[in-house]
């Protein structure tokens, strides 16, 4: 494994990036090459995708897949490996079922892209985990060195970012047609393995600019949903009673959860990143939401051990429960 994208990442004076039998986050090796050949299979999606929008062709089940398995390879949330090859396939099916779009427009229609025609090898891990080695982000560093791998990287992780919130957004029901073109359009470039740094200079800074317009979804989303936030004291001192804590980023998951906990006596906790929720004056006229246990979720591992409850979570920031792991 070669992953370098986030806070955790061991640094050592020979050079930083977990590349042991398990990164600092709690995937292993196995997990984490697999999530590279998954990275892979979408940026072939992507490409097809873009010639399909060449043809006036959208695909909606590529737009709404795309971003949310991307997003299952950022840090902390998915350490599933039948998982993200389950992902890895559902691209390839995706890829396959637009490229036939295409060719009933066009009998000659075809990619250029290196990952446009990716099959995996096997239904084996072990296979599969070995197939990825081909797709290691560091894989060509002694060619292109440090700097332009550092900037694919940022290029590469700037991105899942987007499409994180590109996910969350689309739960709550927005949609920007501009905003899935540039993100298959920077998906497909990326998989061309780019190495000029002055376009890789250019790509993280439109990157940038595509996450003010990913926000502005996301925030309409959020604020259309559940109310304009205002500055809230929330409780941190334990009630009464059963209860139930939630932790992540998805608010749609917490307003399920109240909903569905609404009468029952149960208290819900928010934890971690969930706080922010209490802000939002549709989520907090749910009287049963009582308050946030614990702090960041750096912490979880002690402070989900103490919690007398069952505990959901949502989105990214999960790690191994067991303490000391």
């Amino acid at each position: 494994m070669f992953c370098v994208q986030c806070e955790q990442t061991i640094r050592t004076p020979a050079g930083n990036g977990c590349s042991y039998a398990q990164g600092m986050c709690g995937k292993t090796a196995e997990t984490s090459d697999l999530q590279d050949l998954l990275i892979a299979a979408l940026q072939g999606l992507s490409a097809w995708a873009v010639k399909a929008r060449e043809y006036g062709i959208i695909n909606h089940d590529v737009d709404n897949f795309a971003p949310r398995a991307f997003f299952s390879t950022l840090t902390n949330v998915n350490f599933d490996s039948p998982r993200i090859v389950g992902y890895a396939r559902e691209a390839i099916a995706l890829r396959e079922a637009l490229k036939a779009q295409c060719l009933s427009v066009d009998a000659n229609a075809h990619c250029d892209n290196p990952m446009a025609d990716l099959q995996l090898v096997s239904d084996d891990l072990g296979e599969l985990q070995r197939q990825a080695a081909e797709f290691t982000p560091n894989k060509d560093k002694a060619a292109i060195g440090e700097n332009i791998l550092g900037l694919r990287l940022l290029c590469l992780y700037g991105l899942k970012g987007a499409a994180a919130y590109m996910e969350h957004a689309h739960v709550l029901g927005q949609y920007d047609n501009d905003i899935y073109a540039q993100y298959h359009k920077i998906m497909a470039w990326l998989g061309t393995w780019p190495a000029d740094m002055n376009a890789l200079l250019e790509c993280a800074m439109e990157i940038g600019q595509m996450n003010f317009k990913v926000m502005s979804i996301l925030d309409a989303g959020e604020t259309t949903k559940y109310g304009h936030p205002t500055p809230t004291q929330v409780n941190v001192k334990a009630t009464e009673g059963k209860c139930i804590l939630i932790s992540g980023h998805d608010l749609k998951d917490l307003y399920n959860l109240l909903e569905q906990t609404e009468g029952t006596g149960v208290n819900v906790y928010t934890h971690g990143e969930m706080l922010p929720a209490h802000g939002y004056p549709e989520l907090r006229k749910f009287k049963h939401l009582v308050g946030n246990y614990g702090s960041g979720w750096q912490n979880q591992q002690v402070e989900f051990a103490r919690f007398p409850g069952p505990i959901v979570m949502t989105s990214n920031c999960i790690i191994d429960p067991t303490v000391g792991s």
